[in-house]
């Protein structure tokens, strides 16, 4: 996963995320906080070296990838490992978390 302004690709493996130097392809980061699989995660596409995760237990966590740390995590109370997040493009530090436990459920998460 990459956008156009970024300086590194990302690739999501069970319990960890690479970052890739995009010239050299080189991993020159690793982001790991699950205890379960990563099913989903996506870059905010306002240029603040942020990402977020969601993993099959339910975890969710936004990193500030330069600085290798977790901003903030949370896990759902919805019993589900079908997660799928979305950054708000109007609001840099908002999510968009849809659930599925056979009813669709959205909902937003404030980054701060």
């Amino acid at each position: 996963m990459s956008t156009s302004d970024e300086k590194y690709l990302y690739y999501a493996s069970t319990l960890a995320v690479y970052c890739l130097n995009k010239k050299t392809f080189a991993i020159e980061k690793i982001l790991s906080s699950s205890e379960r699989p990563i099913r989903h995660m996506t870059v905010s596409p306002h240029g603040n070296d942020m990402l977020a995760t969601s993993s099959m237990d339910g975890t969710m966590a936004c990193w500030n990838v330069e600085n290798e740390d977790i901003i903030c995590k949370t896990k759902s109370s919805v019993s589900t490992d079908r997660f799928v997040l979305d950054w708000d493009p109007h609001n840099p530090n908002r999510i968009l978390m849809v659930t599925c436990n056979g009813l669709l459920k959205g909902s937003l998460w404030q980054v701060d």
